[in-house]
């Protein structure tokens, strides 16, 4: 969220990068409404092997394209936003567009898959 001072979120919102935003239950509806356009929300946890794999992935694409917000949500802390989204496996990568998933995929993604999913 480039501008979440802006919008009075930047208090509950926590940055891994620049351009990741770690989302949990208290705040992940929120960023979706103010989200404009499409983004990448990527559904994980700490103990998920594939998961820890990701994570450098979507941080490299958070700073490589900061016109692409990237929305990063641990399934344990997160259950219910997980549950909105029917997240039954993780890593699952879903692209956002003005609030609502358009594509999704389960599993670990290499950094041009991610990017193709994006751009579908």
């Amino acid at each position: 969220f480039k501008n979440a001072d802006l919008l009075g979120l930047s208090s509950n919102i926590k940055r891994t990068d620049m351009n990741i935003i770690t989302a949990d239950d208290a705040n992940f509806d929120k960023i979706l409404e103010d989200t404009q356009g499409r983004s990448i929300v990527y559904f994980g946890a700490p103990w998920c092997g594939p998961c820890s794999q990701l994570a450098p992935i979507m941080e490299e694409i958070a700073s490589e394209n900061p016109e692409i917000t990237v929305v990063k949500v641990n399934v344990d802390e997160a259950p219910i936003s997980s549950s909105k989204f029917y997240v039954r496996g993780v890593p699952s990568v879903f692209i956002v567009e003005n609030g609502t998933p358009i594509a999704n995929k389960v599993g670990n993604m290499r950094k041009p898959d991610v990017l193709r999913l994006y751009e579908s």
